[in-house]
């Protein structure tokens, strides 16, 4: 049940990065909402134990496109305030609502669990949570962020720190660090390993449950879709060939060297003498 909790939770900051990116006023804003979607897709992958694709997704995405996104969009000589507004009257409040909101949810989910299950959701390998029916969660979900929306923007603003200023209260935040810690460290001392691992060892042929996330993309993409894959990079490579070919420009009135000409240059050729009539040009 905390895997499903957290697949949501990635899944709700997934979304609300994504539409972030299409509606935020500011470029190099959209380009850091997006970096920060790319890696709630990781987490998810993670969660659904695609390990080498999340990986992929941040090294490659978020390193490589994003990065490359962020430079190019940093040089072009961009005013956000040109344009309109079109859904966001306010950017920083709409950020500190979002972030409200969604820790509401959260701590409201947790305090349910607590209540419940009288923190034993950190110990006996998370057993008891099986107890739980996902009609009364997801019920419980839908109320928290019905309530969630229904908060005056006051009760928003007190949330997000206007009131408290958790930014420059430091014992306000040396506290939530400390209880953050808390739970990671209950969870890491208390979380119990299956026995697979010894069937993993002895057996002499790997079961399907055993095949890493890596060798059955292998296995499936060079097998089954090799020509496919090949196709797929034919298809980058053109892709990769038009654009060189558009942006490349051909001015005729720009001197351009010729280095055929220029090696069959002699000093017969090179040098002519003409006589100049006088009051006349060449």
């Amino acid at each position: 049940m905390i895997v499903a909790l957290t697949f949501y939770i990635f899944s709700f900051l997934l979304l609300g990065s994504a539409a972030m990116v299409v509606f935020a006023r500011n470029t190099v804003h959209s380009v850091l909402y997006l970096i920060f979607s790319f890696f709630n897709a990781a987490g998810i992958f993670i969660l659904l134990q695609a390990e080498f694709i999340a990986m992929i997704l941040i090294i490659v995405y978020v390193g490589a496109v994003a990065v490359l996104f962020l430079f190019v969009v940093m040089m072009l000589d961009i005013d956000p305030f040109q344009k309109p507004l079109f859904f966001l009257r306010n950017f920083v409040n709409f950020t500190k609502s979002l972030a409200s909101v969604t820790g509401f949810i959260v701590l409201y989910v947790m305090l349910f669990l607590t209540i419940i299950l009288g923190f034993n959701y950190f110990f006996d390998d998370y057993s008891d949570l099986t107890k739980i029916k996902w009609e009364h969660l997801s019920l419980l979900i839908f109320t928290g962020v019905l309530v969630a929306f229904l908060i005056p923007r006051r009760v928003y603003r007190w949330l997000a720190g206007e009131l408290i200023n958790l930014r420059q209260n430091v014992s306000a935040s040396v506290v939530i660090g400390i209880l953050m810690l808390t739970e990671l460290i209950l969870v890491a001392f208390t979380f119990k390993s299956i026995d697979s691992r010894n069937d993993f060892i002895t057996s002499p042929t790997l079961h399907v449950s055993k095949i890493t996330n890596t060798k059955a993309l292998g296995m499936v993409l060079y097998t089954d879709y090799l020509y496919l894959f090949q196709v797929a990079g034919l298809i980058l490579l053109v892709a990769m060939i038009g654009a060189i070919v558009l942006t490349y420009r051909y001015k005729h009135d720009i001197k351009r060297q010729d280095i055929a000409t220029q090696l069959k240059r002699t000093a017969k050729n090179t040098i002519e003498l003409k006589k100049v009539s006088l009051k006349k040009g060449i």
